[in-house]
């Protein structure tokens, strides 16, 4: 399967990565994890 896919982070913006960051030093997650229980959540897994 070689399937390319844009980015997600170039559609970030300063807001989006400090509310990141804030949650990455609250919960000790990478903000990678974070992004995938996000999506998971919103989209269902």
């Amino acid at each position: 399967m070689n399937k390319k896919y844009s980015w997600p982070a170039s559609k970030l913006d300063e807001k989006d990565m400090l509310l990141l960051f804030k949650m990455r030093e609250k919960k000790s997650k990478p903000i990678t994890l974070l992004i995938k229980e996000a999506i998971n959540k919103t989209y269902g897994k």
